[in-house]
This record gives structure tokens, sequence and C-alpha cells, in this order.
């Protein structure tokens, strides 16, 4: 049986969009109450979620950070002097802007938390799956899993592996949620390097040095894909001033640079 596109009305997203209830503006807005706040026991502290605080204040236009501390503050009922911020590591191994973020709220007094790769992620699974696969392998370079999880695709023949799964894996965000997880492992098998003897310590250093040149590898993608990145800007940017002459001068100490994010707007009174 042919399926034809006409029937398949119900896959259509403007179909499905208008067979929707549509939201006022007003109604669809990311307020401050939307910002996540968990409390720890430990450090007696709430950690407002980073990530979602800069989405909070970018989207609202809000540039002043004191602002936006005491509106999420307000809304939780929270005590200031208490409060504290927490960031997944793999967000600071992707993003610049975020690292200075964090800088510029540890120079202002807050404490800043920072949130591991978890356990139960995708990423840090499939690093397991990887290293069990190459367990019997000796370095880096003769574990072909563990060099496929880093996107080193050398090593098959050609037209075995899918250029867009090539692509896909290339991204900055999933190399971070790797490099996150390849540290967490890397600092698991160390602390086992310690206690251990023989074979079985030899073993483990094997697993390490693997792990090492494994983050090595990955470090060296995202630091590529970074600065891509950096050059992509200021090529814009010069476009842009080509163009439109002085009208955009005011620009230029911003463009070129992925640094104007959040850091530049975001200030203290």
């Amino acid at each position: 049986m042919v399926i034809k596109s006409t029937d398949m009305g119900i896959y259509n997203p403007t179909s499905i969009i208008e067979s929707l209830d549509v939201l006022r503006e007003s109604e669809s807005d990311y307020s401050a109450y939307m910002v996540p706040v968990r409390h720890n026991t430990r450090l007696n502290q709430d950690l407002i979620m980073l990530e979602s605080f800069v989405d909070y204040a970018t989207s609202n236009n809000i540039d002043d950070a004191g602002y936006a501390i005491n509106q999420v503050c307000e809304v939780n009922n929270l005590n200031e002097s208490l409060i504290g911020f927490s960031v997944n590591e793999a967000t600071l191994y992707e993003d610049d802007t975020m690292l200075e973020t964090v800088t510029m709220l540890k120079e202002n007094g807050y404490n800043i938390a920072v949130a591991p790769i978890s356990s139960t992620s995708s990423y840090y699974k499939e690093l397991n799956e990887a290293l069990i696969l190459d367990e019997a392998c000796s370095g880096y370079e003769n574990s072909p899993n563990l060099m496929a999880y880093c996107g080193d695709y050398s090593i098959y023949s050609e037209g075995v592996i899918d250029n867009a799964k090539e692509r896909v894996n290339s991204t900055a965000k999933i190399l971070s949620q790797k490099y996150a997880a390849l540290k967490k492992k890397m600092g698991e098998v160390g602390s086992k390097i310690k206690s251990a003897t023989g074979s079985a310590k030899a073993a483990l250093q094997n697993t390490y040095d693997k792990l090492k040149d494994a983050a090595s590898s990955v470090w060296s993608k995202l630091s590529s894909l970074k600065d891509k990145a950096v050059d992509t800007a200021s090529n814009a940017y010069n476009t842009v001033k080509g163009a439109a002459g002085r009208a955009v001068d005011s620009i230029k100490n911003t463009a070129g640079s992925l640094k104007d994010k959040v850091s530049s707007k975001f200030t203290f009174d």
C-alpha cells in the first residue's frame, strides 16, 4: 500500500497547530516563578539553577542581575542572603559566557555549586559500555568503541559511519556532555588506582590512560568548534559593518566575540 502525503495530514505541523489552543503572549512569558530553585540541606542554601536564571533574564531583556535575583527570590519567598546558584558542569565546558557569569556572581559574594554529570545520563552509560567492549584493548588508539564514542571515526572504512550522525556527534552540547562524562570516569578510576595492586592496578591504569587520551580528543574538538564560532561571529560583524558603515560601530566591542550573550549585559548596581 502506498501512503500519500495527503493521507498523512495528522503529521502536518500546520494542521496540528491549528487544532490547538493559542496562548496569549502574556500567558507564555518566562516568569521568575518558572526558574527552578532547590534547597540543599548540606550547604544550607536555596540554589537557583543558573542556566534557567540566565534564560529568564535574557528572555525578559533584564540587564541587571541584581534585579533578576530579587524577582526570583520574591516569587519563591527566599531570603537573598541564603541563596546560591547551581550550574551543570557540562554547561561550563560548552559556554564561555556562563564561565564569565559564574565569575561575576562569585565576585559579588554568591556561592556557586557545580553539578557533575549524572551516572544515569545516557552519555555516561554509553561511555561505560564502550569501556567494557574495549576492556581487552591497550591504549586509546586501539579502542574502537571508545574512539567512536569520542567521534574519531577515521578507524572505520569510508562510508560505514553516517555523515549526518557524525555531524550530530560533533555539536558543542554533545561534546561537552561527553567530556563531563569522561572527567567523571577518570576521577572514579583514579580513586581505584590508589588502592589497587598488581595486575588490577595495571588494568586500571590502562583504562585511565585511555580515558585521558579520549578526554583530550573530545576537548580538542570542542575547542575547535568554539574557535569556529568566534570566527563566524567576527566575519558576520565585518560584513554588517561594511554594509552599514558607522551605523554599527556601537557593536564593535561585542561583535566577533561569544562573550556578549550575557556577561556584557549582566551587571550589578
